[in-house]
């Protein structure tokens, strides 16, 4: 494999990273937007019940 060859892989392989650290970064923010609501309809329903 020639020089050019190597970097070419390992650009490959950092945007793998990348994308992967990014989806994983998204699907958290998702989850705790859902828990975010969540919270939101419980303290709505207390505030209904009060």
């Amino acid at each position: 494999m020639d020089a050019a060859g190597a970097l070419g892989q390992d650009v490959v392989l950092n945007l793998q990273r990348i994308a992967k650290i990014a989806a994983h970064g998204k699907h958290r923010q998702q989850r705790d937007q859902r828990q975010y609501q969540q919270k939101d309809q419980q303290q709505m329903k207390q505030i209904q019940i009060e």
